[in-house]
Parts: structure tokens; sequence; C-alpha cells
């Protein structure tokens, strides 16, 4: 995928099935691969951001940038943490850990990276910053999702998009980019 076709979908978006995500995204399936649109207006500040994957996966930044901010888990207890699957189902927790930072990944335009699904990471992509996510790795994992305080974990699973979110989110993304 490259800008030119990501802008085609951009224009055209309702020929594709969007789901949004409390994370701040909205996706939608590209052959064998997920295009992501991130902002904020799909973000609900209430769900826990920093979370491992269930998979392996190679992400292109098609237009935008990507910060990401890497985590170890560390001896402690000021975060709380469950394990879920896929899904979003949760098998266990919450437990409690600290979490020690790394410096900030900063991926622009063009760039492609990998994310092993046990890295424990925080994204905070610009409005409109698209990306295409390819999965790498075999067998799904469970995730870990880390939230700061004992306060009750929030779920982040997948919901349809409504027109509304497809249609302001889609119109920032050209905004911003185009």
């Amino acid at each position: 995928m490259d800008k030119k076709y990501a802008k085609k979908v951009l224009e055209d978006p309702f020929r594709y099935n969007w789901y949004a995500q409390g994370f701040g995204k909205m996706a939608t399936t590209i052959g064998n691969a997920k295009l992501h649109i991130w902002d904020r207006l799909l973000l609900n500040p209430r769900v826990p951001a920093i979370h491992s994957h269930s998979y392996d996966f190679l992400s292109l930044v098609v237009v935008g940038v990507v910060r990401n901010l890497r985590f170890s888990e560390v001896h402690g207890d000021s975060w709380s943490k469950v394990l879920v699957t896929a899904s979003g189902e949760l098998i266990d927790g919450p437990s409690y850990a600290a979490l020690e930072e790394s410096p900030i990944d900063v991926h622009r335009e063009g760039v492609q990276y990998r994310q092993a699904s046990d890295e424990v990471h925080l994204s905070f992509p610009d409005d409109g910053t698209m990306t295409l996510v390819e999965w790498t790795g075999g067998e799904p994992k469970h995730m870990k999702v880390y939230w700061r305080g004992k306060t009750p974990w929030v779920n982040a699973k997948s919901r349809p998009a409504t027109r509304e979110e497809i249609a302001s989110v889609t119109k920032n993304a050209l905004e911003a980019w185009y």
C-alpha cells in the first residue's frame, strides 16, 4: 500500500467494513493486512492503552507519524495488569507490576517497523496517521494490558464503527495528510 492508494480508501470509505477500538483507532481488512486510521475522536480515556499483542507484526506507516514508547516489567505494584485473549476476553487478573520506560521510537511516513508480541508498549500516533499491519507470528498468544493504580479494567474490545465515525475519521485523515 502506498499514500496514493490510502487516499482512495479515504475518499470512498463506505466500501469497507470498519471497526473502532477504544485505543483511538479505526481499522479495516485490506488483503491479508489491517489498515488502521488513528484519531483521538475514537479514544476512550478510561481504556488502558499500555499493552502487548497476541501476534508479532510488521507495521508500515503509510501516512503520518507514530511514536512508540516501550516498557519493561519490573518488580513493584504501581500498575494493574490483566491477561486477555486476542479478541479481548479476560483470562486472568488483575495482578500488579511496575513498568520501566525505554526511549521513544519515532516512525514516520514510509517507515516499516517490527513489533514482537511480548513487547509492552504505548503508541501515540498523530491524528489521521494510517498504518498497514501484517501479522507475522504463528499461534495467537495472550495480551497483557496495564493501567496505573488499582481501578477496574475497561475493555477496548472492537465494535463496528458508526457511519458518523467513519465519515469524521476519514475526513480528518484527508485534511491532515493530503
